[in-house]
């Protein structure tokens, strides 16, 4: 949950309970949990928490190494007693996301490993840092999309945003919708993104189309780029 919406919701039900829980249907469904204990301020994370009882929830790193220490980013595995067998009819995927060996190393169990990027923060709350398909190369640097998109969607007047490389043209360039100019949008990202996260290109949008998972549709946005 962004911090800006959920501010919305705490200002109109401020006697309401706000949990923030996450986890992939491969796990039945919800995995971690984190219970909201004050009004964030723009430019923080809301954690995704700590796992239900019942189930395990870690790191791993590209060399399949269990990460512990705090702010690295790694993949989130999540295993225990809600996973599911595998894909129906699709050996191949179960076999790539499903792992016949428990995070120990003595092959006694199965995790998943969602796709999902993920790190700690210092007191040991599990933060969500986007999707590992949105993960690019650009300039010398690994860059997380999403992390951009969030740094966007704290600026006022900026209803939703979406960031893409240009392959052909090897630059980022970012969709928003909202009634803020190019020029506002690129100072304010200035404040809160290194240079080389900043997008070169900025395209104004009327529509934010969703797919059929009720998310930003980014092929959509793909094509424009072609």
């Amino acid at each position: 949950m962004p911090v800006k919406q959920l501010r919305i919701w705490q200002a109109a039900l401020p006697c309401a309970e706000f949990i923030n829980l996450y986890g992939p249907t491969e796990i039945t469904c919800n995995c971690t949990y984190y219970r909201v204990k004050e009004m964030l301020p723009d430019g923080e994370k809301i954690p995704i928490g700590r796992a239900f009882p019942g189930r395990i929830v870690f790191l791993m790193d590209e060399c399949g190494k269990e990460i512990a220490s705090p702010g690295k980013i790694g993949e989130i595995c999540v295993s225990g007693e809600s996973l599911s067998e595998g894909y129906y009819h699709n050996p191949e995927e179960t076999k790539e996301r499903f792992i016949s060996c428990s995070k120990n190393g003595d092959g006694s169990g199965r995790y998943y490993k969602t796709g999902d990027l993920g790190f700690y923060g210092k007191c040991g709350e599990l933060y969500f840092s986007g999707r590992k398909d949105f993960q690019i190369k650009h300039m010398g640097h690994r860059i997380e999309l999403e992390e951009i998109e969030h740094a966007m969607e704290q600026i006022g007047g900026l209803e939703r945003g979406l960031c893409l490389l240009d392959e052909k043209r090897n630059k980022l360039v970012a969709f928003y919708l909202g009634d803020i100019s190019k020029e506002q949008i690129q100072e304010m990202m200035k404040e809160k993104l290194p240079a080389y996260m900043i997008p070169h290109k900025l395209v104004k949008t009327d529509l934010m189309p969703l797919n059929k998972n009720g998310k930003t549709d980014r092929e959509y946005f793909r094509q424009k780029l072609r």
